[in-house]
């Protein structure tokens, strides 16, 4: 199980969505940037996504696989 994503801003004014291994980066201020989790019932644990939307467009990143859609998914 990977560690839990932590968002901070970063240099160029956007946000930065990282779990120490792994990182998302939105360089754009206006990029919303924010954490999906669910917790799975059948044994399989948490699951959380850190996920990044821009004009309506978000992308989904759980740590090894981007999803990008103008969607609302979840895990």
């Amino acid at each position: 199980m990977t560690p839990p994503f932590e968002i901070t801003d970063n240099a160029q004014g956007g946000k930065t969505g990282t779990n120490g291994l792994q990182s998302l980066v939105a360089t754009e201020p206006e990029c919303r940037v924010f954490r999906r989790r669910a917790v799975k019932l059948n044994g399989s644990g948490n699951v959380e996504w850190i996920v990044a939307e821009l004009d309506g467009v978000r992308a989904y990143f759980d740590g090894y696989t981007v999803t990008v859609t103008r969607q609302d998914i979840y895990p």
